[in-house]
Protein backbone atom coordinates (compact mmCIF):
# COMPACT_ATOMS: atom_id res chain seq x y z
CA UNK A 1 0.00 0.00 0.00
CA UNK A 2 1.02 3.29 -1.47
CA UNK A 3 1.71 6.35 0.94
CA UNK A 4 0.11 9.58 -0.50
CA UNK A 5 2.87 12.09 -1.74
CA UNK A 6 3.64 14.58 0.51
CA UNK A 7 2.67 18.13 -0.34
CA UNK A 8 5.63 20.15 1.12
CA UNK A 9 8.49 20.68 -1.24
CA UNK A 10 11.19 20.66 1.22
CA UNK A 11 14.08 21.64 -0.64
CA UNK A 12 12.66 25.03 -1.73
CA UNK A 13 15.07 26.92 0.37
CA UNK A 14 17.98 25.61 -1.95
CA UNK A 15 16.21 27.16 -5.14
CA UNK A 16 18.32 30.12 -6.31
CA UNK A 17 16.67 33.38 -5.16
CA UNK A 18 15.68 34.47 -8.38
CA UNK A 19 13.85 31.48 -8.82
CA UNK A 20 12.32 31.58 -5.35
CA UNK A 21 11.29 35.54 -6.06
CA UNK A 22 9.39 34.19 -9.37
CA UNK A 23 7.34 31.94 -7.06
CA UNK A 24 6.22 34.21 -4.31
CA UNK A 25 5.21 36.46 -7.10
CA UNK A 26 2.93 33.60 -9.19
CA UNK A 27 1.46 32.44 -6.03
CA UNK A 28 0.28 36.01 -4.93
CA UNK A 29 -2.77 36.39 -7.23
CA UNK A 30 -4.57 40.26 -8.17
CA UNK A 31 -7.32 41.11 -6.37
CA UNK A 32 -10.22 43.14 -6.24
CA UNK A 33 -9.83 45.70 -3.41
CA UNK A 34 -12.93 47.11 -2.03
CA UNK A 35 -11.91 50.77 -0.58
CA UNK A 36 -14.48 52.02 1.78
CA UNK A 37 -15.21 54.81 4.49
CA UNK A 38 -15.00 53.97 7.67
CA UNK A 39 -18.88 54.03 9.28
CA UNK A 40 -19.89 55.27 12.88
CA UNK A 41 -22.52 55.77 14.87
CA UNK A 42 -22.47 59.25 14.31
CA UNK A 43 -22.69 59.48 10.80
CA UNK A 44 -26.39 60.36 10.95
CA UNK A 45 -25.62 63.47 12.85
CA UNK A 46 -22.12 64.22 12.00
CA UNK A 47 -23.05 66.45 9.12
CA UNK A 48 -25.51 68.50 11.41
CA UNK A 49 -22.67 68.70 14.53
CA UNK A 50 -20.31 69.97 12.14
CA UNK A 51 -22.48 72.73 10.48
CA UNK A 52 -23.05 73.65 14.79
CA UNK A 53 -19.23 73.88 15.88
CA UNK A 54 -18.99 75.68 12.66
CA UNK A 55 -21.23 78.61 12.78
CA UNK A 56 -20.28 79.05 16.55
CA UNK A 57 -16.61 79.32 16.21
CA UNK A 58 -14.86 82.37 17.94
CA UNK A 59 -12.28 84.22 15.60
CA UNK A 60 -9.49 83.06 17.10
CA UNK A 61 -10.91 79.20 16.43
CA UNK A 62 -11.68 79.58 13.29
CA UNK A 63 -8.55 81.75 11.70
CA UNK A 64 -6.84 77.97 12.91
CA UNK A 65 -8.87 76.21 10.35
CA UNK A 66 -7.09 75.32 7.09
CA UNK A 67 -8.23 74.02 4.04
CA UNK A 68 -6.23 70.92 3.28
CA UNK A 69 -3.47 70.94 0.25
CA UNK A 70 -4.98 67.61 -1.45
CA UNK A 71 -8.21 69.70 -2.15
CA UNK A 72 -6.04 71.51 -4.94
CA UNK A 73 -6.26 68.51 -6.87
CA UNK A 74 -9.53 68.10 -6.62
CA UNK A 75 -11.05 71.92 -7.61
CA UNK A 76 -11.67 71.68 -11.08
CA UNK A 77 -14.62 69.73 -9.62
CA UNK A 78 -15.39 71.83 -6.84
CA UNK A 79 -14.30 75.15 -7.70
CA UNK A 80 -16.60 76.08 -10.39
CA UNK A 81 -19.83 75.17 -8.38
CA UNK A 82 -18.53 77.55 -5.50
CA UNK A 83 -17.32 80.07 -7.53
CA UNK A 84 -20.40 80.35 -9.42
CA UNK A 85 -22.25 80.39 -5.97
CA UNK A 86 -19.61 82.94 -5.06
CA UNK A 87 -20.43 85.11 -7.85
CA UNK A 88 -24.57 84.93 -7.15
CA UNK A 89 -24.22 85.89 -3.68
CA UNK A 90 -20.98 87.82 -3.06
CA UNK A 91 -20.46 91.72 -3.59
CA UNK A 92 -20.04 92.02 -7.47
CA UNK A 93 -16.24 93.07 -9.06
CA UNK A 94 -15.59 96.50 -10.65
CA UNK A 95 -14.89 94.66 -14.27
CA UNK A 96 -18.11 93.40 -14.33
CA UNK A 97 -19.48 97.13 -15.21
CA UNK A 98 -16.77 97.48 -17.71
CA UNK A 99 -13.74 98.68 -15.44
CA UNK A 100 -10.42 97.22 -16.79
CA UNK A 101 -7.62 96.06 -14.37
CA UNK A 102 -3.78 95.57 -15.51
CA UNK A 103 -3.51 92.76 -12.75
CA UNK A 104 -3.95 89.34 -14.54
CA UNK A 105 -7.02 87.06 -13.40
CA UNK A 106 -6.01 84.74 -10.98
CA UNK A 107 -7.92 81.61 -11.42
CA UNK A 108 -9.48 79.94 -8.54
CA UNK A 109 -7.72 76.68 -9.60
CA UNK A 110 -4.16 78.49 -9.55
CA UNK A 111 -5.13 79.72 -5.86
CA UNK A 112 -7.46 77.47 -4.32
CA UNK A 113 -8.60 79.79 -1.20
CA UNK A 114 -12.00 79.98 0.37
CA UNK A 115 -12.35 82.43 3.16
CA UNK A 116 -13.48 80.85 6.32
CA UNK A 117 -15.99 83.74 7.11
CA UNK A 118 -17.32 82.63 3.43
CA UNK A 119 -17.60 78.65 4.74
CA UNK A 120 -19.15 79.95 7.77
CA UNK A 121 -21.60 81.35 5.76
CA UNK A 122 -21.76 78.35 3.86
CA UNK A 123 -21.83 74.89 6.37
CA UNK A 124 -22.82 72.52 3.90
CA UNK A 125 -20.14 73.35 1.17
CA UNK A 126 -17.53 73.72 4.52
CA UNK A 127 -18.31 70.32 5.47
CA UNK A 128 -17.74 68.55 2.09
CA UNK A 129 -14.45 70.14 1.96
CA UNK A 130 -13.09 70.02 6.03
CA UNK A 131 -14.91 66.82 7.10
CA UNK A 132 -12.29 64.47 8.78
CA UNK A 133 -12.76 60.67 6.98
CA UNK A 134 -10.84 57.14 7.26
CA UNK A 135 -10.76 54.57 4.33
CA UNK A 136 -10.33 50.96 4.83
CA UNK A 137 -10.60 47.23 2.90
CA UNK A 138 -11.52 44.08 3.83
CA UNK A 139 -10.20 42.72 1.06
CA UNK A 140 -7.80 39.47 1.85
CA UNK A 141 -4.09 40.65 2.00
CA UNK A 142 -1.66 38.45 0.32
CA UNK A 143 -0.38 36.00 2.40
CA UNK A 144 3.44 35.75 1.53
CA UNK A 145 3.23 39.47 2.62
CA UNK A 146 3.21 37.80 6.34
CA UNK A 147 5.09 34.61 5.34
CA UNK A 148 8.64 35.01 6.19
CA UNK A 149 10.89 38.09 5.46
CA UNK A 150 11.96 37.19 2.09
CA UNK A 151 8.47 37.13 0.87
CA UNK A 152 7.41 40.02 2.26
CA UNK A 153 10.44 41.85 0.66
CA UNK A 154 10.17 40.46 -3.14
CA UNK A 155 6.26 41.37 -2.59
CA UNK A 156 7.50 44.66 -1.91
CA UNK A 157 9.56 45.18 -4.34
CA UNK A 158 7.26 43.94 -7.10
CA UNK A 159 5.36 47.18 -6.24
CA UNK A 160 3.01 46.27 -3.10
CA UNK A 161 2.36 48.93 -1.08
CA UNK A 162 0.33 50.66 1.71
CA UNK A 163 -2.44 53.05 -0.28
CA UNK A 164 -5.44 54.64 -0.20
CA UNK A 165 -4.80 57.62 2.30
CA UNK A 166 -7.12 60.52 3.31
CA UNK A 167 -7.11 63.86 4.22
CA UNK A 168 -6.88 62.75 8.03
CA UNK A 169 -5.38 59.33 7.81
CA UNK A 170 -2.18 57.41 6.33
CA UNK A 171 -3.05 54.59 3.85
CA UNK A 172 -3.57 51.14 5.44
CA UNK A 173 -4.53 49.25 2.46
CA UNK A 174 -1.93 46.57 0.82
CA UNK A 175 -2.35 47.58 -2.83
CA UNK A 176 -0.21 46.52 -6.17
CA UNK A 177 -1.04 49.45 -8.97
CA UNK A 178 0.03 47.20 -11.81
CA UNK A 179 -2.13 44.22 -10.76
CA UNK A 180 -4.70 45.02 -7.72
CA UNK A 181 -8.34 46.73 -9.27
CA UNK A 182 -9.15 49.58 -7.14
CA UNK A 183 -12.98 48.98 -6.66
CA UNK A 184 -14.79 51.98 -5.03
CA UNK A 185 -18.55 52.96 -4.54
CA UNK A 186 -20.87 55.70 -2.77
CA UNK A 187 -20.34 57.22 -0.05
CA UNK A 188 -22.47 56.11 2.53
CA UNK A 189 -23.57 59.73 4.47
CA UNK A 190 -26.27 60.96 3.25
CA UNK A 191 -25.14 64.57 1.70
CA UNK A 192 -27.34 67.90 1.39
CA UNK A 193 -27.04 70.47 -0.87
CA UNK A 194 -24.41 70.05 -3.45
CA UNK A 195 -23.82 66.59 -3.46
CA UNK A 196 -20.51 65.03 -3.55
CA UNK A 197 -18.28 68.48 -4.77
CA UNK A 198 -15.33 66.73 -4.95
CA UNK A 199 -15.68 64.01 -7.03
CA UNK A 200 -18.97 65.54 -8.46
CA UNK A 201 -20.17 61.98 -8.96
CA UNK A 202 -21.93 59.11 -7.21
CA UNK A 203 -18.29 57.51 -5.82
CA UNK A 204 -15.57 58.30 -3.11
CA UNK A 205 -13.17 59.42 -5.46
CA UNK A 206 -13.14 62.28 -3.60
CA UNK A 207 -11.84 60.95 -0.11
CA UNK A 208 -8.83 59.42 -0.97
CA UNK A 209 -5.43 61.01 -2.06
CA UNK A 210 -3.99 62.32 -5.01
CA UNK A 211 -0.81 60.55 -4.88
CA UNK A 212 -2.74 57.34 -5.01
CA UNK A 213 -5.46 58.47 -7.40
CA UNK A 214 -2.50 59.22 -10.00
CA UNK A 215 -0.84 55.77 -9.76
CA UNK A 216 -4.75 53.69 -10.45
CA UNK A 217 -4.18 51.57 -13.59
CA UNK A 218 -7.28 49.65 -12.70
CA UNK A 219 -10.49 50.74 -11.34
CA UNK A 220 -13.76 48.93 -10.53
CA UNK A 221 -17.29 51.44 -10.06
CA UNK A 222 -19.89 49.97 -8.20
CA UNK A 223 -23.52 50.71 -9.48
CA UNK A 224 -22.09 51.87 -12.39
CA UNK A 225 -23.57 50.19 -15.68
CA UNK A 226 -26.92 52.20 -15.51
CA UNK A 227 -24.55 55.62 -16.44
CA UNK A 228 -24.00 53.92 -19.75
CA UNK A 229 -27.66 53.56 -21.04
CA UNK A 230 -28.66 57.18 -19.04
CA UNK A 231 -27.09 59.90 -21.43
CA UNK A 232 -27.61 62.39 -18.64
CA UNK A 233 -25.67 60.68 -16.01
CA UNK A 234 -22.57 59.90 -17.65
CA UNK A 235 -20.71 63.17 -16.66
CA UNK A 236 -20.69 61.12 -13.19
CA UNK A 237 -18.21 58.31 -14.59
CA UNK A 238 -16.11 61.42 -16.60
CA UNK A 239 -15.24 63.36 -13.42
CA UNK A 240 -14.48 60.10 -11.54
CA UNK A 241 -12.32 58.87 -14.18
CA UNK A 242 -10.25 61.98 -14.85
CA UNK A 243 -9.00 62.15 -11.61
CA UNK A 244 -6.69 59.32 -12.63
CA UNK A 245 -4.71 59.85 -15.44
CA UNK A 246 -2.82 56.61 -15.48
CA UNK A 247 -6.04 54.34 -15.50
CA UNK A 248 -5.81 51.77 -18.05
CA UNK A 249 -9.27 49.75 -17.39
CA UNK A 250 -12.70 50.47 -16.36
CA UNK A 251 -14.82 48.03 -14.70
CA UNK A 252 -18.39 49.14 -14.29
CA UNK A 253 -20.38 46.56 -12.41
CA UNK A 254 -23.54 45.99 -12.22
CA UNK A 255 -26.69 47.63 -10.44
CA UNK A 256 -25.67 47.02 -6.32
CA UNK A 257 -29.76 46.82 -5.99
CA UNK A 258 -30.10 44.21 -8.58
CA UNK A 259 -27.12 42.38 -5.85
CA UNK A 260 -29.28 43.20 -3.10
CA UNK A 261 -32.38 42.31 -4.02
CA UNK A 262 -30.62 38.73 -5.09
CA UNK A 263 -28.77 38.10 -2.53
CA UNK A 264 -31.88 38.62 -0.16
CA UNK A 265 -33.77 36.03 -1.50
CA UNK A 266 -31.25 33.74 -0.96
CA UNK A 267 -29.49 33.71 -3.98
CA UNK A 268 -25.74 32.93 -4.06
CA UNK A 269 -24.35 35.74 -6.85
CA UNK A 270 -22.59 39.08 -5.66
CA UNK A 271 -22.19 38.56 -2.58
CA UNK A 272 -20.04 41.53 -0.34
CA UNK A 273 -17.24 40.34 1.38
CA UNK A 274 -18.17 41.22 4.69
CA UNK A 275 -21.47 39.76 4.10
CA UNK A 276 -21.91 35.87 5.33
CA UNK A 277 -22.38 33.52 2.13
CA UNK A 278 -22.02 29.68 2.70
CA UNK A 279 -22.17 27.26 -0.48
CA UNK A 280 -22.42 23.57 -0.08
CA UNK A 281 -18.30 23.09 0.14
CA UNK A 282 -17.92 25.65 2.75
CA UNK A 283 -17.69 29.47 3.63
CA UNK A 284 -16.63 31.78 1.27
CA UNK A 285 -16.62 34.58 3.31
CA UNK A 286 -12.61 35.32 2.37
CA UNK A 287 -12.62 34.14 -0.87
CA UNK A 288 -11.43 36.86 -3.35
CA UNK A 289 -13.30 39.04 -5.88
CA UNK A 290 -13.37 37.80 -9.45
CA UNK A 291 -15.36 39.86 -12.55
CA UNK A 292 -17.77 37.93 -14.83
CA UNK A 293 -18.87 39.77 -18.06
CA UNK A 294 -22.60 40.51 -18.43
CA UNK A 295 -24.20 38.34 -21.27
CA UNK A 296 -27.48 39.13 -22.74
CA UNK A 297 -28.71 35.81 -21.34
CA UNK A 298 -28.92 37.52 -17.97
CA UNK A 299 -32.43 39.03 -18.75
CA UNK A 300 -33.91 35.75 -19.42
CA UNK A 301 -33.56 35.28 -15.20
CA UNK A 302 -36.19 37.68 -15.19
CA UNK A 303 -38.55 37.06 -18.22
CA UNK A 304 -38.60 33.28 -16.78
CA UNK A 305 -39.51 34.42 -13.47
CA UNK A 306 -40.23 30.26 -11.69
CA UNK A 307 -36.47 30.57 -11.30
CA UNK A 308 -35.42 30.44 -8.27
CA UNK A 309 -32.14 31.92 -7.40
CA UNK A 310 -32.35 34.67 -10.41
CA UNK A 311 -36.10 36.76 -10.02
CA UNK A 312 -34.82 40.92 -10.64
CA UNK A 313 -34.28 43.09 -13.49
CA UNK A 314 -31.21 44.24 -14.71
CA UNK A 315 -30.83 47.87 -14.96
CA UNK A 316 -28.76 47.58 -18.05
CA UNK A 317 -31.07 45.49 -19.58
CA UNK A 318 -34.40 47.39 -18.45
CA UNK A 319 -37.28 45.68 -17.20
CA UNK A 320 -38.56 42.25 -18.55
CA UNK A 321 -35.13 42.82 -21.07
CA UNK A 322 -37.06 46.17 -22.69
CA UNK A 323 -33.26 47.29 -23.73
CA UNK A 324 -31.97 44.81 -25.33
CA UNK A 325 -35.61 44.06 -27.24
CA UNK A 326 -35.42 47.47 -28.98
CA UNK A 327 -31.78 47.26 -29.37
CA UNK A 328 -31.57 47.92 -33.28
CA UNK A 329 -27.84 46.41 -33.43
CA UNK A 330 -26.91 42.86 -33.93
CA UNK A 331 -27.28 40.05 -31.68
CA UNK A 332 -24.47 39.94 -29.11
CA UNK A 333 -23.59 43.23 -29.94
CA UNK A 334 -25.62 45.18 -27.15
CA UNK A 335 -22.98 45.87 -24.37
CA UNK A 336 -20.33 45.94 -27.27
CA UNK A 337 -22.18 49.25 -28.30
CA UNK A 338 -23.01 51.19 -25.38
CA UNK A 339 -19.23 50.90 -24.61
CA UNK A 340 -18.46 52.02 -28.09
CA UNK A 341 -20.68 54.61 -27.67
CA UNK A 342 -19.24 56.40 -24.05
CA UNK A 343 -16.01 55.71 -25.27
CA UNK A 344 -16.72 58.26 -28.24
CA UNK A 345 -18.56 60.42 -25.59
CA UNK A 346 -15.66 60.60 -23.35
CA UNK A 347 -13.09 61.09 -26.36
CA UNK A 348 -15.03 64.18 -27.55
CA UNK A 349 -15.47 65.89 -24.22
CA UNK A 350 -11.22 65.21 -23.11
CA UNK A 351 -10.74 67.11 -26.78
CA UNK A 352 -12.76 69.66 -25.02
CA UNK A 353 -10.83 69.76 -21.73
CA UNK A 354 -7.30 69.73 -23.85
CA UNK A 355 -8.49 73.42 -24.44
CA UNK A 356 -9.07 74.61 -21.23
CA UNK A 357 -6.54 75.98 -18.73
CA UNK A 358 -4.93 74.32 -16.10
CA UNK A 359 -6.74 70.62 -17.20
CA UNK A 360 -4.63 67.22 -15.92
CA UNK A 361 -4.23 65.79 -18.74
CA UNK A 362 -5.86 61.86 -18.85
CA UNK A 363 -6.38 58.98 -20.73
CA UNK A 364 -9.48 57.24 -22.00
CA UNK A 365 -9.25 53.40 -20.48
CA UNK A 366 -10.51 50.37 -22.00
CA UNK A 367 -14.19 49.64 -20.48
CA UNK A 368 -15.69 46.48 -19.45
CA UNK A 369 -19.08 45.94 -17.97
CA UNK A 370 -19.27 43.53 -15.45
CA UNK A 371 -21.21 40.81 -12.28
CA UNK A 372 -18.75 41.24 -9.04
CA UNK A 373 -18.70 37.72 -6.98
CA UNK A 374 -16.53 35.04 -6.13
CA UNK A 375 -15.21 32.87 -8.12
CA UNK A 376 -17.44 29.29 -6.65
CA UNK A 377 -20.60 32.15 -7.33
CA UNK A 378 -19.02 32.65 -10.82
CA UNK A 379 -19.35 28.82 -11.58
CA UNK A 380 -23.01 28.60 -10.17
CA UNK A 381 -23.79 31.59 -12.87
CA UNK A 382 -22.74 30.21 -15.55
CA UNK A 383 -24.24 26.84 -15.05
CA UNK A 384 -27.58 28.68 -14.44
CA UNK A 385 -26.75 30.39 -17.54
CA UNK A 386 -27.10 27.27 -19.66
CA UNK A 387 -29.74 25.78 -18.00
CA UNK A 388 -31.93 28.42 -18.63
CA UNK A 389 -30.69 28.94 -21.93
CA UNK A 390 -31.67 25.13 -22.50
CA UNK A 391 -35.23 26.53 -21.70
CA UNK A 392 -35.75 28.92 -23.75
CA UNK A 393 -34.02 26.53 -26.70
CA UNK A 394 -36.87 24.12 -25.67
CA UNK A 395 -39.93 26.65 -25.68
CA UNK A 396 -38.31 28.01 -28.59
CA UNK A 397 -38.69 24.26 -30.19
CA UNK A 398 -42.44 23.53 -29.16
CA UNK A 399 -43.25 26.86 -30.71
CA UNK A 400 -41.25 25.80 -33.52
CA UNK A 401 -43.51 22.29 -33.65
CA UNK A 402 -46.63 24.52 -32.57
CA UNK A 403 -46.24 25.83 -35.82
CA UNK A 404 -45.51 23.42 -38.01
CA UNK A 405 -48.32 21.42 -36.80
CA UNK A 406 -50.88 24.68 -37.50
CA UNK A 407 -49.45 24.41 -41.14
CA UNK A 408 -50.05 20.29 -41.60
CA UNK A 409 -53.41 20.58 -39.95
CA UNK A 410 -54.48 23.60 -42.29
CA UNK A 411 -53.30 21.29 -45.36
CA UNK A 412 -55.12 18.08 -43.78
CA UNK A 413 -58.03 20.09 -43.73
CA UNK A 414 -57.87 21.57 -47.39
CA UNK A 415 -57.35 17.37 -48.07
CA UNK A 416 -60.08 16.81 -45.34
CA UNK A 417 -57.42 14.27 -43.83
CA UNK A 418 -57.69 13.72 -39.65
CA UNK A 419 -55.22 15.44 -37.27
CA UNK A 420 -53.43 13.79 -34.43
CA UNK A 421 -52.49 16.27 -31.34
CA UNK A 422 -52.63 17.03 -27.84
CA UNK A 423 -52.47 19.72 -25.76
CA UNK A 424 -49.50 20.04 -22.75
CA UNK A 425 -50.57 23.59 -21.58
CA UNK A 426 -49.67 27.22 -22.54
CA UNK A 427 -47.69 24.97 -26.22
CA UNK A 428 -49.43 22.30 -27.82
CA UNK A 429 -46.92 19.64 -28.75
CA UNK A 430 -46.99 17.41 -31.67
CA UNK A 431 -45.65 13.82 -32.38
CA UNK A 432 -44.28 15.42 -36.19
CA UNK A 433 -40.33 15.21 -35.04
CA UNK A 434 -37.90 12.67 -34.89
CA UNK A 435 -34.97 14.79 -33.44
CA UNK A 436 -33.90 13.05 -30.49
CA UNK A 437 -34.76 15.18 -27.56
CA UNK A 438 -32.66 17.57 -25.43
CA UNK A 439 -31.73 16.93 -21.69
CA UNK A 440 -33.76 19.91 -20.94
CA UNK A 441 -36.88 18.19 -23.03
CA UNK A 442 -35.94 14.82 -20.93
CA UNK A 443 -35.88 16.13 -17.93
CA UNK A 444 -39.28 17.90 -18.13
CA UNK A 445 -41.32 15.71 -20.73
CA UNK A 446 -43.25 13.70 -18.40
CA UNK A 447 -44.72 16.73 -17.03
CA UNK A 448 -44.88 19.44 -19.10
CA UNK A 449 -47.48 21.79 -17.21
CA UNK A 450 -45.12 21.59 -14.16
CA UNK A 451 -42.35 23.47 -16.76
CA UNK A 452 -44.74 25.67 -18.00
CA UNK A 453 -45.73 26.78 -14.01
CA UNK A 454 -42.52 26.60 -13.09
CA UNK A 455 -41.18 29.42 -16.09
CA UNK A 456 -44.02 31.19 -15.35
CA UNK A 457 -47.09 30.69 -16.91
CA UNK A 458 -48.00 34.25 -18.33
CA UNK A 459 -51.41 34.82 -20.01
CA UNK A 460 -49.58 36.90 -23.35
CA UNK A 461 -51.85 39.66 -22.40
CA UNK A 462 -49.48 40.64 -19.59
CA UNK A 463 -46.65 42.68 -20.08
CA UNK A 464 -43.67 39.27 -19.44
CA UNK A 465 -46.32 37.17 -21.03
CA UNK A 466 -45.46 39.74 -24.19
CA UNK A 467 -41.83 39.83 -23.72
CA UNK A 468 -42.07 35.67 -23.65
CA UNK A 469 -43.76 35.81 -26.83
CA UNK A 470 -41.22 37.73 -28.73
CA UNK A 471 -38.85 35.65 -27.38
CA UNK A 472 -39.80 32.03 -28.21
CA UNK A 473 -41.03 33.79 -31.57
CA UNK A 474 -39.00 36.45 -32.72
CA UNK A 475 -36.08 36.36 -29.83
CA UNK A 476 -32.43 36.91 -30.94
CA UNK A 477 -30.59 37.05 -26.89
CA UNK A 478 -27.09 35.82 -27.99
CA UNK A 479 -26.14 32.36 -26.63
CA UNK A 480 -24.08 32.20 -23.09
CA UNK A 481 -20.52 32.02 -23.34
CA UNK A 482 -19.10 28.15 -23.44
CA UNK A 483 -15.97 29.57 -21.49
CA UNK A 484 -16.30 31.07 -17.79
CA UNK A 485 -14.09 34.13 -18.12
CA UNK A 486 -12.59 35.73 -14.68
CA UNK A 487 -11.19 38.30 -13.80
CA UNK A 488 -8.56 39.33 -12.13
Amino acid sequence: MTSMASKTFHRFPLLPREIRNEIFLYATSPRIVHVQLVKTENDDNEQEEFEEWLVNLVPAEAAQIKLHPSLAYFVHNWGPNVQSYRDRHSQQILESYGFTNSKPVQYLWENPQISINWLQGHPTVAYQLLRKNHLYSTAPIPALLHTCGESREALIRAGYQLAFGSRNHEPHTWFNYDSDVLYIGGDHRQLSGHGSLLSCSDWIVGEIDPESLQQVRKLALDDACYHLVNKSWRREVLNAIRLLPRLEVLYMTEDKRLRDEWRSSSCLLFSTQDTDTTLQSGNYTREGWRFVPIEEVDCLFSVLSGHSRFCSDSATLGYQGSRLRYFQGPSGQYFQTLIDQFTEYLGDEKEKMSRQRGVVSWQIPKIEMVHVCTEPTARVLFEERHRIWDKLVLLKRRQALWEQQQNKRRNERANKRPCRCYNTGRYRVFDVDDTPPSPTELEWQDDWEAFDEANGDHHYGEPAGYYLEYLVKHGTIFPPSQELSLEP
